[in-house]
């Protein structure tokens, strides 16, 4: 049963909704663990497990998911949809409903074709489809929690929601906390979670990408932190001046 449906554009609400979780163990054997659907948009799912499951990976999730949020899979009915694993947490060992939080965001009724010839491929997202589900792209390695070095840079940038459709449709302008080529880290009022696509628009540096949000701490004077990886664009950090600065400090 749902609870505390929220005005998202993405329609996310709570949920309590059993759920079969089935990805690659290797090449040959594949790993089935029950889990629990505590929370759900039109293109991601937030579930309880007790493993422990590599971001990048592909799973398929099987449940009877609402017809409120049919982005392609079948109205009330129990069928299958595939997602790619974005963020796995322990989360307290008596935590009744599971060990880990994993956060999966929906990608369509099947995988890639790269995945039936590779089923341990990695991926990473790349954008949406017109769906408003998830594109993921090959990725050459396993995911790395930080790939690149972050600088405390404040500027000012613009922070835009993305709706089912990929359009933005509301934001706000922020100033960032940290910076570096592959990510930000900023304070919103917005109401963002794991998994969600933002867009990020710095003018001054010509600069505008898209970005997955890829954690939010709680909430201070109503604003949360929120740390967001670049999909595909790179942030120009040579063109800031207090980039250079804290680059030549390291190398001193």
């Amino acid at each position: 049963m749902m609870t505390k449906e929220n005005t998202r554009s993405f329609g996310r609400a709570d949920i309590k909704l059993p759920a079969i979780l089935k990805g690659q163990e290797t090449s040959s054997k594949t790993w089935e663990e029950q889990a629990l659907i505590y929370n759900i948009s039109r293109n991601s799912l937030g579930l309880f497990l007790n493993q422990e499951y590599k971001v990048g990976r592909l799973v398929s999730v099987t449940a009877k998911l609402p017809k409120e949020f049919d982005s392609g899979y079948k109205n009330g009915e129990e069928t299958t949809i595939w997602g790619i694993i974005q963020h796995c947490t322990l989360i307290g060992v008596n935590n009744p409903a599971g060990k880990y939080h994993l956060g999966v965001a929906l990608i369509g009724d099947t995988p890639p074709i790269s995945y039936v010839a590779n089923p341990l491929q990695n991926y990473r997202l790349c954008g949406v489809d017109e769906k408003g589900l998830w594109k993921v792209e090959e990725a050459g390695k396993e995911f790395i929690v930080r790939k690149y070095p972050r600088f405390i840079v404040n500027i000012e940038v613009f922070l835009g929601q993305i709706d089912d459709r990929g359009q933005m449709f509301g934001g706000e302008r922020v100033i960032t906390d940290n910076i570096s080529v592959g990510g930000i880290a900023l304070f919103s009022s917005l109401d963002l979670s794991v998994g969600d696509c933002v867009k990020v628009v710095a003018a001054k540096y010509d600069f505008s990408g898209l970005a997955v949000v890829r954690n939010v701490t709680s909430k201070n004077n109503r604003k949360a932190k929120v740390c967001l990886e670049f999909l595909s664009a790179r942030f120009p950090i040579d063109k800031l001046d207090t980039m250079k600065q804290q680059m030549n400090e390291m190398t001193m």
